[in-house]
């Protein structure tokens, strides 16, 4: 595994948490789209964070607090001061402890254990989300002609990455038998392909590109015969942006 996907990981974990700004869930959706190994990580750390909250019972502050408190509050307090005290709730406390009482307490320290574990992974994120941003993503607009002149499309370049995602709307129904292929074009004009898709009902798809896309010159969009496309394109694309 290589240190950028070693950090491509943790990012993964802070977009579970839900601490990722647009930008940054946009870095890790498009990584998702290509990376079978980090939507399944994804999946395991949606289903931990769910469970967190469940491993500690709640605990009732001790009988002792209360006169630490007052003890504090009493040597703080100058002579000149008229003020009315503060008022502190009381609460009941039992004679005994509970049964089981003991037995609670390393529940309670394992969730200690884990919320310093969580606030340095939230240290280390920090750094990996700056250095994300110090290389935002680079945008391509694409607009279709001819028969997808009603489609339009954004290819999304994450080369800190080295990934890519296009997406697109307005993609018009398919023939049966036709799926729509995705193409990287170098300089020489050699075509390379990328993934076949069909969008949704509503003319909508997302393709992820798992490489970089240094030395693609044009991403283009071809229909083809289906399910698995063609090796070289059987028409002009019209549907295309020059990145390059």
């Amino acid at each position: 595994m290589t240190p950028d996907h070693d950090r491509m990981e943790e990012l993964v974990a802070a977009y579970v948490l839900g601490s990722c700004d647009q930008e940054e869930r946009e870095i890790v959706e498009a990584h998702l789209v290509a990376c079978p190994g980090c939507r399944a990580l994804a999946a395991r750390l949606s289903r931990a964070a769910d469970t967190l909250p469940l491993g500690v019972e709640p605990v009732r502050p001790p009988a002792r607090l209360r006169a630490r408190i007052l003890a504090g509050a009493a040597a703080g307090r100058s002579p000149e001061d008229d003020e009315p005290p503060a008022r502190i709730l009381t609460f009941p406390v039992r004679a005994e402890r509970p049964p089981g009482a003991w037995r609670r307490f390393p529940l309670q320290w394992a969730a200690v254990a884990v919320l310093a574990v969580v606030l340095a992974a939230l240290g280390g994120w920090n750094i990996v989300l700056n250095q994300a941003l110090n290389a935002p993503p680079v945008r391509h607009g694409m607009v279709g002609t001819g028969r997808l002149a009603g489609a339009s499309g954004t290819v999304i370049e994450f080369r800190r990455e080295d990934a890519a995602i296009v997406s697109l709307t307005g993609m018009p129904e398919l023939p049966a038998g036709k799926v729509y292929e995705l193409w990287l074009i170098d300089a020489s004009g050699r075509p390379t392909r990328a993934g076949v898709f069909v969008p949704s009902a509503d003319g909508t798809a997302q393709v992820g590109v798992d490489r970089p896309l240094a030395g693609v010159r044009t991403v283009a969009i071809t229909q083809e015969d289906g399910p698995a496309g063609v090796q070289v394109p059987t028409e002009k694309a019209e549907l295309a942006v020059r990145i390059g």
